[in-house]
């Protein structure tokens, strides 16, 4: 049981939705676009308006059947909204998503060798805009990894 991820899960609402409203459905036959939640695990996922790039909200998706998502709203420091049909549902990688893989790193095997940061900070520079994240100089053990990089999600 947890978060999974799957490349290239896009579609649109195929309805729209109230502020209120605790499930959506995304266009006919694009919910195997998405990850399986049979086994108890849940993705996030990002509703966005067609024509406005800044009004979004991450809903976490906690059951899919077919097409239809159950969903918890106002995720990760977004308020719940109205979506009409034809808005963008998109799987992304999110800046909360980023912290929880960055923590996970002190679990793998060979952070207890060295090779790896036993505790990893996340950059205080990171940044999030529209469709990527930036983010410059990370601290390994120590030692000060300049990355001056941007991850786009595509």
């Amino acid at each position: 049981m947890g978060v999974v991820f799957k490349d290239v899960a896009v579609s649109s609402l195929a309805s729209g939705v109230t502020d209120a409203g605790l499930s959506i459905t995304v266009a006919s036959g694009e919910g195997t676009r998405f990850p399986d939640t049979s086994s108890g695990d849940e993705f996030y996922v990002t509703i966005q308006d067609a024509d406005d790039k800044h009004a979004f909200e991450i809903v976490r998706v906690t059951s899919r059947s077919v097409d239809t998502f159950t969903i918890e709203r106002a995720q990760q420091e977004t308020n719940a909204a109205a979506w009409s049909a034809g808005s963008l549902v998109e799987l992304r990688l999110t800046a909360e998503l980023f912290q929880k893989v960055w923590n996970s790193v002190d679990h793998l095997p060979l952070a207890s060798l060295g090779f790896l940061p036993v505790n990893p900070v996340l950059p205080s520079d990171l940044s999030i805009v529209s469709d990527s994240i930036a983010f410059g100089n990370i601290d390994l053990n120590g030692y000060t990894l300049t990355c001056n990089a941007t991850l786009r999600v595509a």
